[in-house]
Parts: C-alpha cells; sequence; structure tokens
C-alpha cells in the first residue's frame, strides 16, 4: 500500500484491534481509522462472562487499547459512530454519530468486524431484570445484580455465555438454573457423551440443569418473576439470562451489493465481492481449504488471526488464510478446550469418557483426524492440536496416543 492509503475499519473488536496494531508494527504509514457503534475504549470480550462477573478483574484489567494507546498507535478511533451503510463504487461509507448527526468517510482499503449482536426472541424480552451478554455495558448491568446478593437467576440458553454466567453467578451464591433447549448442554457443539461430564460439573456445584424444553416467555407485571417453560414449568427468577448466540451484524449492508448468507461471504483471502473491501472476525463467512465448507468462526482465536492475516494481505501477502478453529471455555474452575471440529464420523477417547470428570477425545471424519476435545488436562491436547492442519491419517494417530 502506499504511504497515504486510508484504511478505514468499522468495529474496535479483538479483530479489528489486532488488524491495526499488525499494520503498525509493520510500519505502515498510512491513515487508519476505527469506529465502533460502542462508545467504550475497545475491550476483550471472553473475560466478561468470567473473570469480570467474579470480580477477578476490573474495567482496566479487560481493556485492550487505552486513549494514550490509540494515539500513540495513530489512530483516528471514532467511538459512538455507526456504520449505516456502503457504497463500494465510490468507495464510501455511511456513518451516524451517537448524537445523531450523518457522514461519509472515504476508503482506500475497508474492512469490516462489526461481529455478531446478541439474539433476542420475542417473549422473553420486555421485563427489567432480563440481561444479554454483548457488551460492556451489559456485562456491568449483570455484574451489579450479581453483586445485589442473594437471588434466583434463571440462563436461558446452555451454550458457552449461558455456561460460564452460570458458573459465575454460583460463585456469587445465586440459586441457579441453566435452560437449554437441546438434549444436553452445547448441543451444537458436542455430542451428549462428551457434554455429559459438563452437565455433572454443574450440578456438583449447584446449579441446576433442564435439558429438552424451551423456555417460552418471561412472566411479571414491570420486572422479571419467573420464566415459562414450553411445557408450562414456571422457574421463579430474580434475573434472567438470555444467552442464546448472536447474530451477524449485517443488517446495515442490505443495499450495499455484498455477498450476505449467515453473515459476509469472502473469499480464501478474506474479500467481500466488493473491490479493496474485507471482512474478518465473527461476521466473515469463508470457505476452509481443508474441508470445502463455507464456515463463521464466533472464535477469539480465530479473530485475532483473521485480523493479523488481513494485515498481511494488505501490506501485500498473497497466502490464501487457513485456520484451525480452536476454542475455550472456563466453568467452575474446569477448562474445556475444542480444536479443529467436534462434529465427525467417531469420537474416540484417548482417555476419560462420559463418566468421568476429565478427558481427551479425538474426533474421526473419514480417514482423517478431523479435532481434538480436552476437559482438563492439556499438554497432549496442545500437542495433537498442533498437527490438526495437515489433516493427519486417523490411524497412525490413534496408536500414538498415549494409554491406546
Amino acid at each position: 500500500m502506499a504511504a497515504d492509503t486510508r484504511v478505514v475499519v468499522v468495529g474496535a473488536g479483538i479483530a479489528g484491534v489486532r488488524l491495526v496494531e499488525a499494520l503498525r508494527a509493520a510500519d505502515f504509514g498510512g491513515s487508519l481509522t476505527v469506529i465502533d457503534a460502542d462508545v467504550e475504549l475497545p475491550y476483550d470480550r471472553p473475560p466478561l462472562s468470567k473473570e469480570f462477573l467474579t470480580g477477578v478483574f476490573d474495567e482496566d484489567d479487560v481493556r485492550v487499547w487505552t486513549a494514550d494507546r490509540a494515539a500513540d498507535l495513530q489512530v483516528d478511533l471514532r467511538l459512538g459512530t455507526a456504520a449505516v451503510g456502503l457504497d463500494a463504487a465510490r468507495t464510501r461509507l455511511a456513518v451516524r454519530r451517537a448524537d445523531g448527526s450523518a457522514d461519509e468517510l472515504a476508503y482506500d482499503r475497508l474492512v469490516l468486524a462489526t461481529g455478531v449482536v446478541a439474539r433476542r426472541p420475542a417473549g422473553l424480552f420486555g421485563h427489567h431484570g432480563v440481561h444479554v451478554l454483548g457488551s460492556l455495558a451489559d456485562a456491568r448491568s449483570l455484574r451489579d445484580r450479581l453483586r445485589a446478593g442473594p437471588g434466583r437467576l434463571v440462563v436461558v440458553g446452555g451454550g458457552f455465555i449461558g455456561g460460564e454466567v452460570a458458573a459465575s453467578a454460583a460463585e456469587h451464591g445465586l440459586d441457579v438454573t441453566i435452560v437449554e433447549a437441546g438434549t444436553h448442554l452445547l448441543p451444537g457443539v458436542l455430542t451428549s457423551g462428551l457434554a455429559r461430564p459438563l452437565e455433572r460439573l454443574h450440578q456438583a456445584m449447584g446449579v441446576r440443569v433442564l435439558c429438552g424444553t424451551p423456555a417460552a416467555r418471561v412472566l411479571g407485571a414491570d420486572t422479571a418473576e419467573a420464566v415459562e417453560l414450553a411445557d408450562g414449568t414456571r422457574l421463579p427468577a430474580d434475573a434472567v439470562l438470555v444467552g442464546l448466540g448472536g447474530a451477524p451484524e449485517t443488517s446495515w449492508l442490505r443495499h450495499s451489493g455484498l455477498n450476505l448468507s449467515d453473515g459476509i461471504v469472502v473469499d480464501e483471502y478474506l474479500r467481500t465481492s466488493a473491490e479493496d473491501v474485507y471482512a474478518i472476525g465473527d461476521t466473515a463467512r469463508w470457505r476452509d481449504g481443508r474441508t470445502g465448507a463455507l464456515v463463521r468462526l464466533q472464535h477469539w482465536e480465530s479473530a485475532l488471526r483473521q485480523g493479523a492475516y488481513v494485515a498481511r494481505s494488505l501490506l501485500g501477502a498473497d497466502k490464501p488464510y487457513h485456520d484451525v478453529p480452536y476454542i475455550w471455555t472456563d466453568q467452575h474452575g474446569a477448562r474445556l478446550q475444542i480444536a479443529g471440529s467436534a462434529d465427525g464420523d467417531e469420537v474416540y477417547f484417548a482417555y476419560g469418557g462420559p463418566e468421568d470428570d476429565a478427558y481427551l477425545a479425538l474426533v474421526r471424519r473419514g480417514p482423517h483426524l478431523a479435532g481434538v476435545i480436552a476437559l482438563g488436562g492439556g499438554r497432549e491436547f496442545n500437542r495433537l492440536r498442533r498437527t490438526l492442519a495437515a489433516l493427519p491419517a486417523w490411524e497412525s494417530v490413534v496408536a500414538g496416543v498415549p494409554g491406546s
């Protein structure tokens, strides 16, 4: 890129932050503008459901940029500024500030890192005391409720956020119930056997786990008093956390001409269908070079890598993007880690199993190792994780695992 190139980044999450840092680290001297509808200085999201809620971290601990850091990076950081439209033919981005005023930003390269917005199903919202956890402001509100003392929290959704918030609330002494519509926790990620030890861990720590019946509505006058399930069961609640995942933040791109399908579809270089426009992070949907499938990963590690990758691409690198998904969750002091895919043709337990408190599981797809999952432990998991990019042969991997 030329020294006077104007790079505009939409989104100040970890993907956008890493992109900017990588460009400056490579001595890019052009202008960098970062906009975000959030009014907060950039912060890290994974601790919001864990260390921030429990009080281990304060707000300074979750910040990834201070105002001084942004100044050192020579970033024009425009917070409280939302992207509302894109005219790719004119290379112009329409924005609206928090005060309602509108503007246009010209760019030479545009990177979209808008992330996701929390899903809000009808029937579960409209009462005080109902929370989501998508931002620092959301985390503040939920933390204040947890600190208010004993009470009853119903967590709707047994995914990563739901499980982490349930564990944090139990640590605060609340009476906690997780409601999951699927047959087990993390139904879109794990099989029932892989999820069973995590469910037992919650129950051992006093958290009730109700699976198989979705939440239908929140009851109460103005403030949440109960959650009613689809079968009519009513769960008393002083607070409700709805953790049903997030949808890609692409509504503002509806008339942009970009290829949108469960996110922003990009090619193997993370380029959108518009020239000089890239997408990274939770909203980018790209084709996995190993499997050929279109994937969209809502993973912190992937967002970090994609930001660094596009920075290199902008500076002239031309290697296609490759990624082995990796995600972790910490609940009640135990860590669950997943590398690659948890969905395959066979699951083999190298040690432990559904009835144990810890395990290492290998996932086969066809003749290859497709994924590794560990609850507790880590050394052998890390070794196998490093092999996944090469799609190693299943039989040789299993034969080489200690204890097999």
